[in-house]
């Protein structure tokens, strides 16, 4: 795995959960823990065949959409929907799946997991704008 992989792959959403789970709201530490439970069921249950469907990510792909998709109802923030959004292209990339019996092994795989990169990404600049915003809200008061 080459260097700049290995940053996308490892460093990148470690920092951005542990932004999350320190400098976020509860909106940003909801999402972080359902990506985190997520992140470490897949990697506990994956076969990774990518020819056929994955029974087991996609039952956690679509309880991360219900639990990202509650919270980007009950929050009065913009962001979560973004992050929804990208975790139900990751769910059509599995229906993708259900359809044709035949689905390309590399544009499942990619899909599913590549998909997260920019959902971590939002995760970490969220909590770093939310928690400056706080900042700035209580050096006001």
């Amino acid at each position: 795995m080459t260097p700049l992989l290995v940053i996308i792959h490892y460093i990148v959403p470690i920092s951005c959960l542990a932004s999350a789970l320190i400098l976020g709201g509860w909106p940003e530490r909801c999402a972080a823990v359902t990506m985190l439970v997520g992140g470490l069921a897949s990697a506990l249950i994956a076969v990774n065949t990518w020819t056929a469907l994955e029974v087991g990510l996609f039952c956690i792909d679509v309880a991360a959409l219900v639990a990202l998709w509650s919270v980007a109802l009950m929050s009065d923030r913009f962001w979560p929907y973004y992050v929804t959004a990208f975790q139900l292209l990751t769910v059509y990339g599995h229906v993708q799946a259900i359809l044709f019996n035949d689905p390309l092994p590399w544009s499942y795989g990619m899909l599913s997991n590549y998909a997260s990169i920019p959902m971590f990404v939002i995760l970490g600049l969220a909590s770093a704008f939310g928690w400056q915003q706080r900042t700035i809200e209580r050096a006001a008061k």
